[in-house]
């Protein structure tokens, strides 16, 4: 335990603040107790996290964890009792929130309102719970306060009077806010009813931490107002520029709402102001922004309830004042995850080596190094002598479920308890997916969406996740394979094309990637991620001017892209305009600081303009977050070089040919499916007559790979895309001095004549199947087509005849040596074309253009199908 420090730190939690409308108004002098905060301290964009669901994202905040350790996946959880689903509660953190941290070791905290915290733990301070603030009763005279709902229990009484029923508003205190609007009491209309509502709570918690602030004892002091997020949730469609879909009169009478919120959240913290000294440090924060303008999703009204994510900027608000802080200055780079250890770092406190996060030192005058442990997770002194299980109001829990269904984040909750506990399990393990898949943890998160692809198979944007870890994955053929089955239903989902251009661009066809990005744009316009898609293409083929061009329309788009303004940078620098380089990297870095490969690329370019002191450190923090990060130990071998400080230079060296070392032996690990393109190596395309070998040497053709054909035989009405016969393959058993000209192409080969290829050579077999039945018929047709007497030929003689053939001949093939097969069903190709042409590009050594292997193949000529 540290000692009693008299440290104070008031966190503020706004969610949803957006500095874009903030800005607006500081501009018209509309927020002066802000414009005050920030005058006397630093302000900044934080980049969120995603998915971007409130819960996640304040618990990260409040642990400096993400979603897989603090265990707060959502709004909702099982009930323990299995009896149905419950708000998540105390009982559901994963680790230790910073208030049972801090009073852990002697301090005092106070938190208000913030979620997953009822019922209230007893800490060395106070606990205000996330259910004390609602009226789940009409009734204002009947309105006990929950039980366990706030610790101390002392306070019960006192907390209890601070409350505000939305029934003891007045309309003069509504008008305020929504002025264009005629405010009764009898019929206020439900988005007047919901806004009261809101009003009320806010008022609620507003009252309780401004209580706090001024009677109590706290070095933390953390308070959570989530208003402004539901407030924008319900009225920043009617928000200036007018919404297509929005009605004149609904654009009066709403068009200010969001506004005067922001006005009266100003005063809101003026109070606050008034109630603390210089010396307490002030963090205001919001977990991520607002959609405000033309990013604002379009569609039907309540396009924004039934995806409430879709509103969400992803960088939130930060300002921060007190004794130690610098004064009116810009912070950059600021994360959720880095609050909780800055927050620690002001108090006096260690930070846990186990934190995510990183100090904010960029906020301090005269930064002091942090001083570090290595977890307060194994710190057991009890909170209190005996914390016992949620206890809760039913209806309460009915109400709260009931209004998180209405905001859009949550799906209604089933009456049936088995059917409600399912849901909420779904949706709890798709955000743990998510949260693996955003931090990189492709296998991790494959995991869990194969088991919900399993259990729901009508949700495509699970099944689109799990195609893009597969591509991650480098499990090529199953990544196709989704997207060949979510494109036979919905062809014109933008996302499918994205992820379909991202497969091909991990082959290097860029033309064939950059046609599907384009589709994607066509249905998608004004998206910056494609955008930004097709310039990172333009870069890996070195057209840097086609790259800057298509970076700025994505910051055209949206001004605050961190990765436009990286791509944006890098085209600038292979262009020789490095000092537009540098500031374009600067604004990435600022707008997400973890990004080591950016902080690199910086380097690079202050190198470029001889700012080598600047570069060494752009360099050494691209190694601070990536510390495999090879090339950057390279580059500062030679920086270390031109300053003459060889001594560094050599140290850097070592380290570099260490990363190489290891990533050599890595990669003896790594197994592919072929070792590369033999030039060498005949590519046999084999099977009984029609079973599509015709088809599979046209793909080939498409594919690039050169293929061996006379055309002696011509296209006719069995084959209208041709034979690719090669007619001297029949002489094999007499000659063979044509395979020379076969080296490094496909030929065609029928079955029996497999036999007779010579041992001494490498061949890799695509082998064609097909229903037997079908095989017949088409031999059948085809031989009647030509004249020939088919009456009294038996089938299943035929049939049986040929398959024992097939059978013998694979198991011949399974003995060889020089002799690689893929078998490829003939019907699998013809439904799932980019599927089968990525799995036979990946046998063949890579290389084919996919696209075009799988654009030539014909559902129509498919014409025996059973």
């Amino acid at each position: 335990m540290t000692e009693v420090s008299d440290s104070r730190v008031l966190l503020l939690g706004w969610d949803g603040a957006d500095w874009k409308i903030v800005h607006q108004l500081l501009n018209k002098g509309q927020m002066p107790a802000l414009e005050s905060l920030i005058r006397q301290g630093v302000m900044g964009n934080i980049s969120t996290l995603k998915p971007s669901l409130s819960p996640i994202l304040w618990s990260t905040i409040a642990t400096g964890k993400s979603a897989e350790k603090h265990n707060i996946l959502g709004f909702t959880e099982p009930s323990p009792d299995g009896s149905g689903v419950r708000p998540v509660s105390s009982e559901s953190w994963g680790c230790k929130p910073l208030w049972r941290i801090i009073s852990q070791q002697g301090q005092k905290t106070a938190v208000v309102n913030w979620f997953a915290t009822h019922p209230a733990d007893v800490i060395e301070g106070t606990v205000v719970s996330d259910s004390f603030r609602s009226a789940h009763r009409k009734d204002s005279d009947n309105w006990p306060v929950p039980p366990r709902a706030i610790s101390p229990e002392s306070l019960v009484d006192v907390m209890g009077d601070l409350r505000v029923h939305r029934e003891d508003l007045e309309p003069s205190q509504m008008s305020s806010l929504i002025p264009e609007a005629r405010i009764t009491r009898r019929k206020p209309g439900k988005r007047l009813t919901t806004m009261a509502r809101l009003h009320a709570e806010c008022a609620t918690v507003h009252a309780t931490g401004t209580y706090l602030a001024k009677h109590q004892s706290w070095n933390l002091l953390a308070v959570y107002y989530d208003t402004l997020d539901r407030i924008c949730h319900d009225f920043m469609r009617y928000r200036a520029p007018k919404m297509p879909y929005v009605s004149e009169k609904d654009f009066v009478i709403y068009g200010r709402v969001v506004d005067n919120w922001y006005r009266f959240f100003d005063g809101l913290l003026s109070e606050y102001l008034s109630l603390v000294d210089e010396k307490t440090t002030i963090l205001l924060i919001s977990d991520h922004g607002f959609h405000s303008d033309h990013l604002r999703p379009v569609g039907t009204q309540h396009s924004g309830f039934r995806n409430p994510v879709h509103w969400h900027r992803e960088y939130g608000i930060l300002v921060c004042r007190g004794p130690s802080i610098k004064t009116n200055e810009l912070v950059f780079g600021a994360s959720l995850l880095d609050i909780a250890p800055t927050v620690l770092h002001l108090l006096g406190l260690p930070v846990a080596r186990d934190m995510e996060g990183r100090v904010l030192t960029g906020v301090y005058e005269k930064p002091a190094e942090p001083v570090f442990i290595d977890t307060y997770e194994t710190e057991s002194k009890p909170l209190s002598p005996s914390t016992p299980t949620v206890v809760s109001d039913p209806h309460a829990v009915c109400e709260a479920l009931e209004q998180l269904a209405d905001l859009g984040y949550i799906d209604p909750v089933p009456e049936d308890a088995a059917e409600a506990i399912e849901k909420v399990t779904f949706s709890n393990q798709l955000t743990l997916a998510e949260v693996h898949f955003q931090a990189g943890r492709s296998k991790e998160a494959a995991l869990i969406l194969e088991g919900l692809v399993s259990a729901n198979r009508k949700r495509k944007e699970v099944k689109l996740r799990l195609a893009e870890c597969y591509l991650r994955m480098g499990r090529i053929g199953e990544c196709c394979k989704i997207l060949e089955e979510i494109l036979s239903q919905d062809p014109d989902g933008p996302q499918v094309h994205v992820i379909y251009g991202d497969v091909l661009l991990s082959e290097e066809q860029f033309e064939s990637a950059l046609a599907h990005y384009k589709r994607a744009e066509e249905m998608g316009p004004n998206l910056p991620k494609v955008t930004n898609k097709m310039g990172s293409l333009y870069l890996k083929q070195k057209r840097w001017r086609d790259a800057e061009r298509l970076f700025k329309k994505a910051l055209d788009i949206d001004g605050d892209n961190a990765e436009a303004c990286r791509g944006l940078g890098v085209a600038q620098h292979h262009q020789g305009q490095h000092e537009l380089a540098v500031d374009n990297l600067l604004h990435s870095i600022g707008l997400q600081y973890y990004q080591p490969f950016v902080h690199f690329q910086l380097g690079v370019a202050f190198s470029a303009t001889d700012r080598i002191d600047e570069a060494i450190d752009s360099v050494l923090r691209a190694l601070e977050l990536a510390p495999d990060l090879a090339p950057a130990r390279n580059l500062l071998t030679r920086l270390y070089r031109i300053k003459g400080e060889t001594g560094q230079a050599a140290l850097h060296k070592v380290g570099a040919k260490g990363m190489e070392k290891k990533r050599q032996e890595k990669m003896k690990c790594v197994k592919s499916p072929a070792t590369g393109r033999d030039r060498t190596v005949i590519t046999i395309v084999t099977g009984l007559p029609r079973s599509g070998t015709s088809m599979m040497m046209q793909m080939l053709q498409a594919s690039g790979l050169g293929v061996l054909t006379d055309g002696i035989r011509r296209a006719d009405e069995d084959n209208p895309k041709g034979y690719f016969e090669f007619e001297q393959v029949k002489t094999i058993k007499r000659d063979v001095s044509w395979l020379k000209e076969a080296e490094g192409k496909a030929v065609k080969l029928v079955c029996p004549l497999l036999y007779d290829l010579p041992a001494n050579r490498k061949y890799q077999i695509v082998f064609m199947e097909r229903d037997m039945d079908e095989i017949l018929a088409s031999q059948l047709k085809m031989l009647s087509r030509s004249g020939k007497t088919v009456e009294g030929r038996k089938n299943e003689n035929l049939k049986r005849v040929f398959e024992r053939e097939v059978a013998k001949l694979k198991s011949w093939l399974e003995r060889q040596q020089g002799f690689r097969f893929l078998c490829v069903p003939y019907k699998d190709v013809v439904d799932k074309p980019f599927e089968w042409a990525h799995r036979v590009h990946e046998f063949l050594g890579g290389n084919l253009n996919i696209q075009s292997m799988a654009l030539v193949v014909e559902r129509e000529l498919y014409r025996q199908r059973r």
